[in-house]
């Protein structure tokens, strides 16, 4: 019997519509052929029988709404490399790409790669568990999976589940039946970690469903709430031989989590930006690692904002801002070389309207490269000092998730009492290694106070901004 062909590809970035960061081509790691397949985790098509043809690759740290043109030169180059005739497609997407013009940069991804291969051709996409997922993407896709866990701990896993569903496809011969469920409610990721409950036990009793009705796979998205589109939110799509099971197994998964909607709450300490360093002061364990919450550029705000810098120059401990946005301040530290002072202006150079700036007289301690979220040159940086306060001032927007990355700024995150990050919850790497971690519940871009993003697209009323919202369990779609 011939191998399977199989055609596998990546475009992804998280958008945040509300942030002023405009992502160009310059933003994405972009890679093709074999250097693209090595990004990304194939394990079951490895395989005697399945020819694996390479595809494209393209990461992006999250940002604001994707340019059209950005996004169809992306697109383009995939659509180059699809052969005429695969008999599968393997495709890893984020889910909640929003694209100026097209909307789902997602659904339409897929969309188009359907569209050129025709419906007998099996596809399966691999999402991120914070995609909006949309009609249109469930529509032209034989399979979605999504990760399990937030934070995100189970990429290659999910990638690799994404490879075993489609070879399990492509040796049935047939497409399942799948109902997708949308809830009426919003929250930030921070307030749904799949460690703690309610949604370790939901995750669990999903499984148990998964087996009781015997679907073949069941895909709950929580949604990210900082895109103004239609889809946003949380979904559940099952997938099953039959239309009654797919329906049957995705109504009683998302039941379950809309009865659960009451637990959903922030489970970190957290604060006001003004009590931040007061907590830092007073703790016994150190350092104290605080989120600057409304600036994080892991949900697409520009990283920009210098209000915790000018709260931390108040204070008289050492403290870390792990990463301020701000090409022009970078470019000024590198013509003044390591160990010059000046007078500098930092933050405001993405969010000229919103975003605080801070000025002063500052050292230039260092100079180097900043290691980027997937390993790759993020641009360069300084590291700036004024008293007992160092900065690391990116040309680039950094997500500073790892105290690799951290290093690379030029600082020990152990040599101070509190280290500021633009994130909202902690990523693994830092989690581990924080002895304290408190939100600080900062205004921005990604605003933990989802109640008041002022939403022109999304279907109201939505929970908890209204309590009395009701959920009628009517399918989003439903396909045989």
């Amino acid at each position: 019997m011939p191998a399977f062909r199989v055609f596998a590809a990546s475009i992804q970035q998280e958008t945040n519509s509300l942030s002023v960061a405009v992502p160009t081509l310059t933003d994405f790691d972009r890679l093709t052929g074999d250097a693209a397949m090595a990004k990304l985790s194939l394990e079951p098509l490895d395989s005697p029988e399945v020819t694996l043809i390479p595809g494209t690759y393209a990461h992006a740290v999250p940002s604001g709404r994707l340019p059209r043109a950005v996004f169809d030169t992306l697109l383009g180059e995939l659509l180059e490399a699809l052969p005429a005739d695969p008999d599968g497609i393997f495709l890893y997407l984020h889910g909640a790409l929003d694209v100026e013009h097209y909307g789902s940069g997602d659904a339409e991804i897929t969309r188009a790669v359907r569209e050129r291969v025709g419906r007998d051709v099996k596809i399966s996409v691999a999402m991120d568990f914070h995609a909006n997922v949309s009609p249109v993407l469930i529509e032209h896709a034989d399979i979605v999976c999504a990760y399990r866990t937030a934070p995100h701990v189970d990429m290659e896993e999910t990638q690799r589940r994404g490879c075993t569903l489609l070879l399990e496809l492509l040796r049935r011969g047939k497409s399942p039946a799948a109902c997708l469920m949308h809830l009426p409610m919003l929250f930030t990721g921070d307030c749904v970690i799949t460690e703690n409950e309610p949604a370790k036990s939901l995750m669990m009793r999903q499984d148990a469903i998964q087996k009781e009705t015997g679907a073949l796979q069941i895909t709950t998205c929580f949604g990210q709430p900082w895109v103004d589109t239609r889809w946003v939110g949380p979904s559940v799509t099952a997938y099953a031989d039959n239309l009654e099971t797919a329906r049957d197994a995705a109504g009683r998964v998302a039941k379950l989590w809309w009865d659960a909607r009451a637990e959903f709450r922030f489970l970190t300490e957290t604060c006001m930006p003004e009590h931040a360093f007061d907590i830092a002061r007073k703790s016994e364990k150190k350092p104290v690692f605080l989120s600057d919450s409304g600036d994080n550029t892991t949900a697409g705000a520009a990283g920009d904002r210098a209000g915790m810098l000018n709260l931390a120059l108040t204070e008289q401990q050492r403290i870390l801002i792990a990463g301020l946005t701000d090409a022009p301040a970078v470019e000024q530290a590198y013509r003044i070389g390591a160990g010059g002072r000046a007078e500098f202006t930092l933050g405001g150079t993405l969010d000229h309207t919103h975003a605080d700036v801070c000025q002063g007289m500052f050292e230039v301690v260092s100079l180097g490269q900043m290691l980027g979220w997937y390993g790759e040159d993020a641009g360069r940086r300084a590291l700036l000092r004024r008293g007992t306060v160092d900065v690391i001032v990116t040309e680039n927007r950094c997500a500073v998730i790892s105290p690799e990355i951290i290093r690379t700024g030029g600082a020990d995150v152990f040599a101070y009492d509190a280290v500021v990050v633009k994130l909202g919850y902690l990523y693994p790497a830092l989690a581990e290694i924080a002895p304290r971690a408190v939100f600080v519940m900062t205004e921005g871009e990604s605003t933990a106070r989802v109640e008041t993003i002022r939403y022109q697209n999304v279907p109201l009323p939505v929970y908890p901004a209204d309590p009395e919202t009701r959920y009628d369990g009517i399918p989003a779609l439903l396909k045989k």
